[in-house]
């Protein structure tokens, strides 16, 4: 996690979050949601290499710092910029700059609506205009990403920072592969805790679900707060199934192999059953109930 910061320079241009008269400070993390390379296909649909960058970031813009009503902008500097088309369940902008592929990501409140403010893409397309409705949630949250033009058509770089910021692209099959897609956001969850990243974590789970572990009960919030002393040095989940499917309910079980980093935590290794539901919620996939018990 960084700093908080009032801008933040890329190769692309500097992005600032502003009211029209000064800059607001926004915290800038690792995109860790979908943190994986963007997969290269030819016209036979074979794979033939992998996209990847280490710039994908989520913008958090802290709710308490706004105004209600008031008028906000997030953008970059340079660039031309045009909107990729078509977009479900939010927005996504981008530019070709100086041989660089970047991206600006916004969900939409009116498909997400555990938002608690608004969002429209700025006429020049290089970011958005947001106003704050309630603050009932911590931040307003933005992804960008930027990556180098190499041996792959600039159509690949593109589709590459789409897939980064837009998280219900890699969503959009589910029906057809719910196993698919709860074991990333399984694989997803862990990663979070494995970082001690409370704000990634809560992305996926319900602040108000219910986390058992260890004969104790807490909620996800609780659990959130827990994870930001979490000792792990590394997890594998094997043995993954989708034991129960439904239009918006699936329910997992698994087993995760974890082991510690230090000495001190050597309670918190080992291999356990793990089994969550998933409850889609206003549009969005969380983690209602999750449950470790040791193998």
């Amino acid at each position: 996690m960084m700093e908080r910061i009032t801008e933040l320079e890329t190769p692309v241009g500097v992005l600032r979050v502003t009211d029209g008269e000064s800059t607001i400070p926004f915290d800038v993390r690792p995109n860790r949601f979908l943190d994986r390379p963007w997969k290269v296909r030819d016209d036979a649909d074979i794979m033939v290499g992998t996209i990847d960058t280490d710039a994908k970031y989520s913008i958090y813009v802290p709710l308490a710092d706004l105004e209600i009503g008031r008028e906000y902008t997030i953008s970059f500097s340079a660039g031309e910029w045009r909107e990729i088309c078509p977009v479900d369940f939010g927005y996504c902008n981008y530019a070709v700059i100086d041989g660089w592929v970047a991206g600006i990501g916004a969900a939409d409140p009116d498909e997400d609506r555990s938002l608690f403010y608004s969002v429209d893409p700025l006429e020049e397309n290089n970011g958005f205009r947001f106003r704050l409705i309630d603050k009932g949630r911590a931040n307003a949250h933005f992804d960008v990403a930027w990556v180098k033009i190499g041996p792959y058509s600039q159509e690949d770089y593109v589709m590459a920072v789409y897939s980064w910021l837009h998280k219900r692209v890699w969503l959009a099959d589910r029906e057809n592969h719910p196993g698919d897609f709860c074991l990333e956001l399984e694989e997803q969850m862990w990663k979070a805790a494995q970082n001690r990243d409370a704000a990634s974590f809560l992305e996926l789970v319900s602040e108000d679900a219910v986390m058992v572990c260890g004969g104790y009960r807490c909620t996800g919030r609780e659990y959130a707060e827990i994870i930001r002393n979490f000792d792990c040095k590394s997890c594998q989940i094997d043995r993954f199934e989708a034991v129960c499917v439904t239009e918006d309910i699936v329910q997992t079980h698994y087993i995760v192999s974890v082991e510690a980093e230090s000495d001190e935590m050597r309670d918190l290794a080992g291999r356990f059953h793990v089994t969550t539901t998933w409850r889609k919620k206003n549009g969005r996939w969380m983690a209602v109930f999750n449950m470790e018990s040791v193998k």
